[in-house]
């Protein structure tokens, strides 16, 4: 595809990264929004916690969204994923590592089940773009030690930090209006941590280079006012010593910043002269269809019942006058 100022705007690049999967995979928590992906060769299994009849109850404003149905009933917040090691060739995960308590251990989940060379598509939420930009950022820090302490559940300064600075809702005094807040908002799931570019980068970059998750970089996109989120596609090197995979990883990724630098200068410039020159070519275009329609002679080709041919309407005008 041709990312010329002519198409630029209606790039779609989560539909672009998506070139990179094929074979058997799964998709986790994809709700409404599933990725498209090309059914030719690929084939997905869906994996939610919830029911497709459970999500339109928990979530009312969904309401006329078709939920996809999951094909596996599974919580990988709490649980392992019912896969061997090494039997997927691709795992997407699109705003699902936001939303667990122990990130960095359900980033290990998606490595295991991965083959060798075999794709992870992520997409996280980059908090500046979104209802979270009042928040601060989640630290590695605060990651490395939810992970050596195995926590599994959402403790409530997390919920309380989104409930006031996300939702904008005021924690009730009363005990019992609070619990039930708390539990109402704990089933719909929520951001338990925030993060921009710059820490999800830490990151992977920490589970590439300390804990054995050896990754390539294929792809990414950065927000450029079109979308809020920031996607990496990434490709399980095994075969490569952390060493050899950290170093690959951080010299793509300078090369992809490079070009998406490029990018984020060129989409306010042809979104300006889209706005500008978008009106105006079509006024003129109507302009000149209409004069082009009164112009026209209107002539009729086929042929009358006795063989002859049919005159032309201007014709006709002209025999009356004579007449």
């Amino acid at each position: 595809m041709r990312l010329g100022l002519k198409n630029l705007h209606r790039f779609n690049e989560r539909h672009y990264a998506a070139r990179f999967l094929q074979g058997d995979g799964i998709e986790i928590g994809a709700c409404h929004l599933p990725l498209r992906v090309d059914k030719t060769i690929c084939r997905v299994k869906y994996i939610d916690k919830l029911t497709a009849r459970q999500i339109k109850k928990l979530f009312p404003e969904l309401e006329g969204h078709r939920i996809v149905e999951a094909d596996i009933i599974c919580d990988v917040i709490k649980s392992p994923l019912p896969f061997a090691e090494n039997s997927l060739y691709f795992v997407i995960a699109n705003h699902l590592l936001e939303h667990c308590p122990n990130p960095l251990k359900v980033f290990k989940e998606f490595y295991r089940v991965l083959k060798n060379f075999g794709v992870l598509y992520l997409s996280l939420p980059d908090k500046r773009y979104t209802f979270d930009r009042k928040r601060s950022v989640t630290p590695l820090s605060h990651l490395i030690k939810d992970f050596d302490n195995n926590i599994t559940n959402i403790d409530e300064l997390h919920l309380v930090d989104h409930l006031e600075k996300a939702d904008k809702i005021k924690i009730p005094k009363d005990l019992k209006k609070r619990k039930k807040l708390f539990k109402y908002h704990l089933n719909r799931s929520i951001h338990v941590h925030a993060w921009t570019y710059k820490e999800m980068v830490e990151f992977i970059s920490y589970m590439i280079e300390k804990k054995g998750t050896c990754l390539d970089l294929l792809e990414l996109y950065l927000p450029k006012g079109v979308r809020n989120e920031v996607i990496f596609v990434l490709q399980k090197r095994a075969d490569l010593k952390a060493a050899e995979a950290i170093n690959k990883f951080k010299s793509d990724l300078i090369k992809l910043e490079e070009r998406e630098s490029i990018q984020q200068n060129i989409l306010p410039v042809s979104w300006r002269l889209r706005w500008v020159f978008g009106p105006v070519s079509k006024i003129i275009g109507d302009v000149l269809r209409r004069g082009i329609r009164r112009n026209k002679p209107q002539k009729c080709k086929k042929k009358n019942h006795y063989g002859g041919v049919k005159k032309t309407i201007n014709e006709k005008r002209v025999e009356e006058k004579s007449d």
